[in-house]
């Protein structure tokens, strides 16, 4: 959610989760990454998560999840890798000016 323009607003946010379906019907969900503009900001683009893949990056025959984060003159990638049942980060990086 965010405001007309690009320009922030207060209670904009952003969020990635994952959803552990299990036999039983119940449904476990977990936060990967989030931003929650607590107040008005004055530049576009204040915070922004989005899943950006699902491929086997390592050849290990899993699938891994890449989130992409893109902020003001910022961006990156963070990257969850499947161990022990939940999705876990396990490298990330970008840049910014």
């Amino acid at each position: 959610h965010q405001e007309a323009g690009g320009f922030g607003g207060e209670g904009d946010y952003s969020v990635v989760y994952a959803r552990y379906p299990s036999a039983d019907g119940s449904v476990d969900d977990e936060l990967l990454a989030s931003f929650i503009s607590m107040e008005p900001v004055d530049f576009p683009t204040p915070g922004r998560y989005t899943l950006a893949a699902v491929a086997d990056l390592n050849g290990d025959g899993v699938m891994e999840v890449m989130v992409r984060e893109r902020f003001w003159e910022a961006g990156g990638m963070q990257i969850f890798s499947l161990i022990d049942g939940r999705l876990t980060r396990v490298a990330g990086g970008g840049c910014a000016i």
